[in-house]
C-alpha cells in the first residue's frame, strides 16, 4: 500500500470521501459544494452518524466517539439513580442506530458477569461499560478468545497481558485501526485487579469499570480540532467563501462593532451633534435679534 493511501486509511478519511461522493449521487444537491461542506462540519462536530448504518457508524474511531456521544444525549432525560439492563440499553440505542447488534450488548452483559442480559445496573456505570466496550471492543472479542474457564492456563500474568495487547496492536491493526487501549491506562486496570495473574474475564470486568479509560475515550470527542486535523482540512477545503462565517457569528460581531462605537471615548473639545445642534440654534436666534 502507498503511503497516499496509507494515511488516508489510517486517519478515516477514505470511509468518508467514499461516504459524501455515494450521498451526493444519491441525493444531487443543488449545491453539491454547499452539501459537501456541511457534511464535513457535521463530522467535525459529531453529529454524522444520526440514524446510520452500523457499518458506518462502526467504521472509524471518530464514528464511534459521536455514537457514545449522541447516546449520552439520549440517556440525560434518565434520572440519574435509574437502574437498566443490558436489554434496556439496546432498545434506546437502536433509536440511534437501528441495525446495531443485540450481540453487542449480550457480549457487554457478559463481560459484567449478566449471563441472560437482565440484570440491572445504576445508569453510570452500565454507561462507563458499554463507553468501553463498545471503543474496544476489538480488544474485547479478543480476550474472550482467550478464555479457557477448565484449563489452569488461563491464568495470565502481567506481563502476559501486556505483551499481548502489544502484539495486538502491532498483529491486528496495521495502522490507527481499530483502537489500541493505552499501555498506561492497561497498567491501571491490572493495578485494579491486584493479582500476580488473573483471568481474562477479570482483566475484562475491571476494563469496563475503568472511569479513567472511559474518559480516555470520551475527551477525544471534546478536545478542540487543531488546524492540521484531516477533517477540518477536507471542510475547509470544501468551505465556499459564504460559508466562512455563520450567520450567528455575523451577528455577534455586528454587535460588537456597534458597542465599540458607543463606548468610544469622545475627544476632548469635540462637541456632541445634540450641542452643536443647539450652538446652531442659539446663532440663529442671536441673528434675528439683531
Amino acid at each position: 500500500m502507498s503511503d497516499s493511501r496509507e494515511y488516508l486509511v489510517a486517519s478515516g478519511v477514505e470511509v468518508y470521501l467514499h461516504d459524501v461522493m455515494a450521498l451526493l449521487i444519491k441525493l444531487k444537491p443543488d449545491k453539491p459544494i454547499a452539501y459537501m461542506h456541511e457534511y464535513f462540519q457535521g463530522l467535525r462536530d459529531h453529529q454524522n452518524i444520526a440514524l446510520r448504518e452500523y457499518a458506518f457508524v462502526n467504521a472509524t474511531s471518530h464514528n464511534r466517539i459521536s455514537f457514545l456521544v449522541a447516546l449520552s444525549k439520549a440517556v440525560e432525560s434518565i434520572p440519574k439513580d435509574a437502574r437498566l439492563s443490558a436489554k434496556d440499553l439496546c432498545q434506546l440505542a437502536t433509536l440511534l442506530c437501528p441495525d446495531i447488534p443485540v450481540t453487542l450488548f449480550e457480549d457487554l452483559a457478559y463481560g459484567m458477569a449478566d449471563a441472560n442480559s437482565s440484570k440491572t445496573h445504576d445508569l453510570r456505570s452500565l454507561l462507563t461499560a458499554f463507553n468501553v466496550h463498545f471503543f474496544y471492543q476489538e480488544h474485547m472479542k479478543h480476550l474472550r478468545r482467550m478464555e479457557r474457564p477448565s484449563d489452569i492456563s488461563a491464568l495470565l500474568s502481567r506481563e502476559d497481558v501486556m505483551s499481548w495487547a502489544t502484539s495486538f496492536s502491532q498483529n491486528e491493526r496495521p495502522f490507527c485501526w481499530p483502537p489500541a487501549i493505552p499501555a498506561a491506562f492497561l497498567s491501571r486496570v491490572l493495578d485494579a485487579v491486584d493479582k500476580q495473574s488473573c483471568t481474562s474475564a477479570e482483566v475484562i470486568v475491571s476494563m469496563l469499570t475503568s472511569r479513567d479509560i472511559e474518559a480516555h475515550v470520551l475527551t477525544q470527542a471534546t478536545v478542540r480540532w487543531k488546524p492540521r486535523d484531516s477533517h477540518e482540512a477536507i471542510a475547509s477545503l470544501f468551505a465556499p467563501d459564504e460559508f466562512e462565517i455563520s450567520a450567528k457569528e455575523r451577528v455577534l460581531t455586528r454587535q460588537k462593532s456597534t458597542k465599540k462605537a458607543k463606548d468610544k471615548p469622545k475627544k476632548r473639545g469635540s462637541k456632541s451633534s445634540k450641542q452643536q445642534q443647539q450652538h446652531h440654534q442659539g446663532e440663529g436666534a442671536e441673528g434675528g435679534a439683531k
